[in-house]
């Protein structure tokens, strides 16, 4: 499923290195046009959501993945309230998780 501007989404991850699942909800706030497919959500993210799912709260479809920053050892970069992502590609695999 390819993002769109105003989609809700749920982003997961485990927030600062905890061994338990954190979840934000968040809109589709920008959509780049450039080939690497990112787009941009104003949920934010957190340390540790790095890799972790996007998924459509409509479908649960897989959207794409956190896109994670540097690490240079000091702070972790915040971009203030937007999440960074990465577009799944559509034509390599398909997954859905169930939103009950």
């Amino acid at each position: 499923m390819s993002p769109q501007l105003i989609d809700k989404y749920l982003v997961m991850g485990c927030a600062f290195g905890e061994k338990t699942i954190s979840v934000r909800v968040g809109h589709i706030s920008s959509v780049s046009t450039g080939y690497r497919g990112f787009f941009y959500g104003d949920s934010g993210g957190l340390p540790g959501f790095s890799g972790g799912g996007v998924f459509c709260s409509r479908n649960g479809f897989l959207m794409g993945i956190v896109r994670g920053s540097d690490y240079d050892g000091n702070d972790t970069k915040q971009y203030g309230n937007v999440l960074e992502m990465i577009s799944a590609p559509r034509d390599k695999f398909s997954f859905s998780a169930t939103l009950n």
